[in-house]
């Protein structure tokens, strides 16, 4: 638009014409067709990460820079140091709403990692804890 105003611009004055007459006689006829750029959706990190001090490995879920898989936090961290074995655990809920996981072993433990009780037969066995 700017290229186009100073063309005019310079016609006018070599025609001893009004520059803003010609510029408006010229705007409407102007077509600047918009650049159609398809933008990817943006990745998320899928490093595992403890949250909130837990010891339970989670996805980071971050979102990463176009044009890396990871996000900042995990971008200079090495794959082998990155990738660790995950062993997939099983969710649920007790009737006070505390969150345990369950292994493959079908022991059962707490966000924090503690080794809580055991599951035998769909039936969730808590260990006895004494307070000292």
């Amino acid at each position: 638009m700017l290229q186009a105003r100073g063309l005019v611009e310079d016609i006018a004055r070599h025609q001893g014409s009004d520059k803003k007459e010609l510029w408006a006689k010229i705007y409407p006829t102007i077509k600047i067709g918009l650049i159609e750029a398809e933008i990817p959706e943006q990745p998320l990190c899928s490093e595992f990460c403890q949250r909130d001090g837990s010891a339970i490995l989670e996805r980071c879920r971050a979102p990463c820079l176009l044009g890396f898989e990871r996000c900042p936090s995990h971008n200079n961290s090495t794959l082998a140091s990155s990738a660790p074995h995950v062993e997939e655990v099983e969710r649920f809920l007790d009737h006070e709403g505390n969150t345990y996981f369950v292994d493959t072993q079908n022991n059962v433990r707490d966000k924090t990692g503690i080794l809580r009780g055991i599951v035998e037969d769909d039936v969730f066995f808590v260990f006895k804890v004494d307070a000292q």
